[in-house]
């Protein structure tokens, strides 16, 4: 799991455990990630502008000397399901291309050897 999906399962469990929107998120919360501040930032605002979550810093300088209150949107809370669902997507992709594929390889070898011992 990398810092951005960790920063989402944080945001996740943070919802889950408050059921309300929005939640707010201090260095309390984000001392159990291992992740530098600076980087929990940019993952908050990269998250913000691929529109999983809508976070507002309530800090002047937006860093965590107070808290964030961050809107979780259900891209963010389906975020899992739906990456597990586009690996399938794409699992299944490749056998639909690479299995048809193959088998026309092996028929075409077959059909060499067969011309050639005919000959």
């Amino acid at each position: 799991m990398n810092n951005k999906e960790k920063v989402i399962q944080l945001l996740i469990n943070e919802f889950n455990n408050s059921n309300s929107n929005p939640i707010k998120i201090d260095r309390n919360d984000i001392g159990v990630l291992q992740i530098p501040e600076k980087e929990i930032i940019k993952i908050l605002n990269t998250l913000h502008e691929d529109g999983l979550i809508i976070a507002k810093p309530k800090s002047p300088h937006k860093d965590f000397s107070l808290y964030w209150e961050i809107t979780i949107r259900t891209e963010c809370l389906e975020y899992f399901n739906n990456k597990k669902r586009a690996k399938t997507t794409n699992r299944r992709d490749w056998i639909r291309t690479y299995v048809p594929i193959t088998l026309s390889i092996a028929s075409i070898i077959i059909s060499i050897i067969a011309l050639i011992i005919a000959a």
